[in-house]
């Protein structure tokens, strides 16, 4: 199998971000109808890719740290219709994604259920209870954009990320724990070199660098979180993988968790409520 060196050589020349062709009919249409900022945002969080590629392209820029601040809201206020209407004609260049990747276990829609649930939850969460220089819309950013090593490893290397889901299939684990049994680094490892990359809020990659550590620094609030968040997806059916996929929490965040379960459990069934209509038609894993 190909080694953790080159697949970080690969990930730091990543291919450029693809958008789904029914995202980039939604975002033209709200575009001849004039529509509010607040439907653009809410268009661009239903699509991972597409929220990632517009945040590259219009994200605040901050001269300081020269990274781009996770937040659509600013970057569709920032752009206009103008910068808008250019980023879909870059988009309508470019070969959309398919429902599916050909040819490897992996489906377009279920990974965008979980990473809707996962930034959905995050957003409740903020909502509720406030994150200290996070707001409810970054949150769900961070959330939803946690897993871009996977789907980019995908791309980059099916042979790998078909091996690695053979693998946990297998065990009936998830497909990061059998990636961390098959490299001697986490596949959000990976992820954090596209967020680099891809000049994404430094905080974000950040986080992703340290997502599978044993301790959580005392201001890893939003970490915490989506830890949490990630855990609660294999217990609601809310995975990306096409097997049944268990994980473990980290011992200071379950006990973070069964500290106040009931909150968490009532923030995961809000969300879930949320996505019912949306992702209606998404396939469980047979078990």
């Amino acid at each position: 199998m190909i080694s953790i060196d080159r697949l970080k050589l690969m990930a730091r020349r990543p291919p450029e971000l693809l958008i789904a062709p029914r995202t980039i009919s939604v975002l033209r249409h709200l575009a001849q109808a004039s529509a509010p900022s607040e439907l653009y945002v809410r268009a661009l969080q239903a699509d991972l890719v597409a929220g990632v590629r517009f945040l590259r392209t219009h994200g605040i820029l901050d001269r300081t740290t020269e990274t781009r601040m996770m937040s659509l809201e600013a970057a569709v206020r920032g752009a206009k219709t103008a910068g808008i209407l250019q980023f879909i004609s870059q988009a309508l260049l470019q070969r959309g994604v398919g429902e599916d990747l050909p040819g490897i276990p992996f489906s377009r829609a279920r990974f965008l259920r979980h990473c809707a649930f996962v930034g959905s939850f995050c957003r409740t969460y903020a909502t509720i209870r406030p994150l200290p220089g996070v707001s409810p819309d970054t949150a769900y950013m961070f959330g939803a954009a946690h897993d871009i090593g996977t789907i980019e490893l995908a791309k980059l290397a099916p042979e790998v990320f078909t091996s690695v889901s053979s693998f946990a299939r297998q065990c009936g684990t998830s497909f990061d724990v059998a990636f961390s049994c098959s490299f001697p680094e986490s596949i959000h490892s990976l992820g954090a070199i596209f967020a680099t990359n891809w000049r994404l809020q430094r905080e974000f990659s950040g986080m992703l660098a340290r997502f599978d550590q044993d301790t959580l620094e005392p201001d890893d609030d939003l970490l915490a979180v989506v830890l949490i968040a990630d855990w609660l997806s294999s217990q609601n059916n809310a995975t990306w993988e096409q097997w049944p996929a268990m994980s473990v929490l980290p011992l200071a965040i379950a006990e973070r968790y069964t500290a106040e379960r009931e909150f968490y459990d009532d923030v995961a069934q809000q969300t879930l409520e949320y996505l019912q209509s949306r992702f209606a038609g998404v396939a469980r894993p047979a078990a």
